[in-house]
């Protein structure tokens, strides 16, 4: 028995592959994708309980429920410098991307005084996120990369960096 996506493009239901690789853009050609689905690291959880393994004395931490891009996120920030393990956003997302603007997202907490900062090899700027986990970046360049991460005000710590592209005006 196959299961109905009730979709009318190919979407990896009853295990066909997908058509169209996850990391294609619409300036490159590619190949299909060879697996039947396909999953962003943002939508794999730990279902297992707390987790802990020390790194040269230093005791790395993650909990059950935690998300996969936050596990790895918070990983290179902890072998960068573990004392920013705990107060760094993680999981920093694009969750739009126009031709002049970036929405982000990150987990974190409100109580942390956050700046974004965002940089196109050109110009550079940053704002404040104090008390916030979502930022929208304006004003921003059409078909311009953008190297995007938060830091955590009064530290040296920061978050992994994003490169983002904006759409084509």
């Amino acid at each position: 028995m196959s299961k109905n996506c009730k979709h009318n493009v190919p979407c990896g239901c009853g295990d066909q592959a997908l058509t169209t690789s996850v990391n294609c853009s619409d300036d490159d050609s590619c190949a299909g994708e060879s697996c039947s689905e396909v999953f962003c690291q943002e939508c794999i959880t730990n279902c297992q309980p707390d987790t802990e393994f020390s790194i040269s004395g230093d005791l790395f931490q993650y909990a059950k429920g935690a998300r996969l891009d936050e596990v790895i996120q918070k990983l290179l920030v902890f072998l960068d410098d573990a004392s920013c393990a705990e107060t760094t956003a993680v999981g920093l997302r694009a969750t739009s991307i126009g031709k002049d603007k970036i929405s982000l997202a990150w987990a974190g907490s409100t109580a942390n005084q956050y700046r974004v900062h965002w940089d196109n090899g050109v110009t550079s700027d940053d704002a404040s996120a104090t008390g916030l986990l979502a930022y929208e970046i304006i004003n921003l360049v059409p078909e311009t990369i953008y190297a995007v991460h938060i830091s955590t005000d009064n530290s040296s710590c920061k978050s992994v960096t994003l490169k983002i592209k904006t759409k084509p005006a």
